[in-house]
């Protein structure tokens, strides 16, 4: 079913994260990446009902990849742009999720499990 739909016609980048999420699952980090390639910035999840920033999945595929340098970078790109939700009482729990995920993949345990605890 997701090879039915073209990769051109995801504006929310539910397929994308779709074809993602298998991708990682079969520890195929390149496909993972492939699938995100064209994503928008955001993508919506189907089932949290949250969006998820591009850059922390290209940081947790990189790093399923070996790539320590390109998985720090994205994770620190992804970091600001989770930051500046969480004054968005909408958008913070998943903001804070997220960014537990952006601290742990940065080694950064403390700030890790108080993302968590918040």
């Amino acid at each position: 079913m997701l090879e039915a739909s073209p990769a051109d016609s995801d504006p929310h980048g539910s397929v994308s994260l779709l074809r993602y999420r298998l991708a990682i699952l079969a520890r195929a980090p390149d496909a993972a990446l492939a699938a995100i390639d064209r994503a928008p910035p955001w993508l919506v999840t189907r089932w949290e009902h949250s969006s998820v920033p591009r850059s922390l999945l290209r940081g947790q595929a990189l790093a399923m990849k070996g790539d320590a340098a390109g998985a720090r970078a994205a994770l620190l790109e992804a970091r600001p742009q989770l930051e500046a939700l969480l004054d968005n009482p909408g958008a913070a729990v998943d903001a804070l999720s997220y960014l537990g995920m952006v601290h742990a993949g940065l080694g950064d345990r403390q700030q890790a499990l108080q993302a968590g605890n918040a």
